[in-house]
């Protein structure tokens, strides 16, 4: 994927401040991944440098509470995604945010699933492997992800009821540390998306067993989904999006939103995005990323109920 390179815009001589994308969530991850991929393409169209930062914790929370303590001028974005946005709300107790009264939608991003995958030398080479393996050890197979509220989490969840075995979920401090967990033999298998374990598979250090979405992936084109293993009822599909601090100017939202837009509309930016598997989101602009974030809490909120999943 080619970057644009950014220089810094002026007004009547003057720097023009940059713009900040919070990501919540550790470096090296999917979301991290994509917002510093997109960052340089989405400042040339704004004619201002985007700057990204990590602010990890609380399954986003932490840095979702960052960007809403910052001032609502549309100069700071905040990365959206399934876990802080539709599942968060429900999972945890004492939520200190609410997505849609406290954040306005810019604009969808990217749609995705996760991948369940293993060390190269793990005995399981299918996902019939990895079930059968849960099944004589109830409770004993380690598996990782982020910590509860991210998709990647509850794909673990979701995996476990359908297919009626007990895994033990490792929550790790992010998805980059849940990768080196595996990688140095503490877990077992974790639950990931294509952007970060792309590396470590064309490597040969890691195996993928499944996709836990509806299709298969171009770039992985002999990874079955997990309908296709056996298993219905464990497709899970996440997205991300930007967002700013509610009471922010409308002139300054529909500009970030018409830049955005106009990001994912070009192909030379989105090719190596939609050869790893990602959609891109064009259809939500603001009024349908708000309509479709109610009804993923919705959704979500029905999921961590049935799963009895809670946090504090």
């Amino acid at each position: 994927m080619s970057m644009f390179q950014v220089t810094p815009a002026t007004s009547a001589g003057r720097p023009v401040p940059p713009i900040t994308w919070v990501v919540p969530f550790e470096p090296g991850g999917a979301a991290d991944l994509v917002a510093r991929a997109l960052a340089g393409p989405l400042g040339q169209r704004l004619g201002q440098p985007v700057v990204v930062e990590n602010h990890p914790g609380g399954a986003g929370a932490l840095g979702t509470e960052l960007v809403l303590r910052r001032p609502a001028d549309g100069c700071t974005l905040l990365n959206i995604s399934t876990g802080p946005m539709a599942v968060n709300p429900s999972l945890y107790r004492h939520l200190r945010y609410d997505p849609l009264r406290d954040l306005v939608p810019v604009h969808g991003m990217l749609q995705s699933s996760p991948l369940l995958a293993v060390e190269a030398t793990s005995p399981c080479h299918t996902l019939k492997d990895f079930l059968d393996a849960a099944r004589h050890r109830p409770g004993e197979v380690r598996v990782g992800s982020a910590v509860p509220g991210t998709s990647a989490y509850l794909a673990g969840v979701l995996l476990a009821r359908e297919s009626k075995t007990r895994l033990l979920q490792v929550s790790c401090q992010g998805a980059t540390s849940a990768l080196q967990d595996l990688l140095g033999g503490r877990l077992e298998a974790v639950f990931d998306y294509l952007l970060p374990l792309k590396p470590h598979l064309d490597a040969g250090r890691l195996r993928a067993l499944a996709v836990l979405g509806r299709r298969r992936l171009a770039m992985l084109p002999e990874v079955p989904t997990v309908a296709e293993a056996g298993l219905r009822g464990a497709e899970v599909v996440s997205w991300s999006g930007i967002a700013v601090r509610a009471g922010a100017p409308e002139r300054a939202v529909r500009r970030l939103g018409a830049a955005m837009h106009q990001v994912l509309s070009d192909p030379e930016v989105m090719s190596a995005f939609i050869a790893m598997g990602e959609i891109p989101l064009l259809e939500l602009t603001e009024a349908p990323l708000r309509a479709f974030i109610a009804a993923e809490l919705v959704r979500w909120g029905g999921i961590v109920r049935l799963a009895g999943v809670t946090a504090e």
